[in-house]
């Protein structure tokens, strides 16, 4: 999807990776959830991500504020930081598209599997796309 987004013109930030992922947005998600006591593996509670997410406004804000039409980023650790970040979106954007992609739990496990990184690969996929869902009704209730 991201690379699409590029193909169709829209920024997905400076310093992407391989993965497209938006080296800026990725730094700071990390350092929330550091703050919140959790990592990528293991999140921390939700609660905690909003107490990091309002230490961290600042950082947010610079990274919303960019002055460009259309642009975007992609991090996966987003799914666990979005609830706190609803604030700051609809505080600095005008206009706020949030495309969301889910991949069947069981192939997150074998990836991860394959890669050697999580033992519960599964369970993780689906925290990751419960915590996506409550940030999404986070956003639409604000």
């Amino acid at each position: 999807m991201s690379r699409s987004l590029i193909e169709m013109g829209v920024d997905m930030g400076a310093g992407s990776n391989p993965h497209f992922e938006d080296g800026r947005f990725v730094a700071c998600n990390q350092a929330i959830i550091q703050a919140a006591g959790g990592t990528w593996k293991e999140p921390p509670a939700p609660d905690r991500i909003w107490v990091a997410c309002d230490a961290h406004a600042d950082d947010i804000l610079k990274l919303l504020d960019n002055g460009r039409s259309y642009w975007g980023w992609k991090d996966p650790r987003q799914a666990v930081t979005i609830a706190g970040w609803a604030p700051y979106l609809k505080e600095a954007l005008d206009d706020v598209y949030l495309i969301c992609i889910f991949r069947r739990p069981e192939r997150v496990a074998q990836s991860l599997a394959r890669l050697g990184q999580h033992s519960d690969g599964y369970g993780l996929a689906q925290e990751y796309a419960r915590r996506m869902m409550d940030g999404i009704s986070v956003f639409m209730e604000l």
